[in-house]
């Protein structure tokens, strides 16, 4: 062996140590630990514990109170309230189907239908041409939910020239 190389071995086996000792030397500062930090998240890993428990027991409590409150509600109050409250819900639905329609005109064909909406559109803002299950065709002006305000709209049609203004009750349209 020439002297370069043994002192380039030299150079190497003594790197090679002061490595070992550096990296014996950073797993032990890696090792080491701080107590205050541990001390520290242990304790708000704690409170949070703390505050998931007791927003899970409010809600359960929550909960098991509206059981509790529909069940006497049902057995109590509801055998008294139940015709009313029927009739009333009821009336909302018949409201908001608008099973009543003012109709203008009844027309065999629609060609016809067609050619008296176009004398009729500066009179009307729109004009929905709708076949009757009997086959004929009329002019839908206005779906209301009562017949008295159906009527109404229909008087004054008639007030304004139209002629034939009907209602028809068309639950299903």
């Amino acid at each position: 062996m020439t002297e370069k190389t043994k002192k380039e071995l030299i150079e190497y086996i003594k790197l090679k140590d002061k490595l070992e000792y550096l990296n014996k030397n950073l797993t032990l500062e890696k090792n080491i630990k701080n107590p205050f930090e541990t001390l520290i998240f242990n304790k708000a890993e704690t409170k949070i514990k703390r505050k998931g428990i007791s927003y899970k027991f409010w809600f359960l409590v929550l909960v098991v109170l509206f059981l509790t409150t529909s069940i006497l509600f049902n057995k109590t109050i509801s055998l008294k309230i139940d015709p009313v409250l029927y009739k009333f819900i009821n009336h909302l639905s018949t409201q908001l189907n608008k099973p009543y329609v003012v109709t203008i005109g009844n027309f065999e064909s629609f060609d016809l239908a067609k050619s008296r909406a176009v004398e009729f559109l500066p009179k009307l803002r729109q004009i929905n041409i709708k076949q009757l299950p009997t086959g004929n065709y009329t002019f839908e002006i206005e779906k209301c939910g009562s017949k008295e305000k159906a009527y109404s709209i229909s008087k004054e049609f008639i007030q304004n020239g139209f002629e034939p203004v009907n209602v028809r009750y068309l639950p299903g349209q």
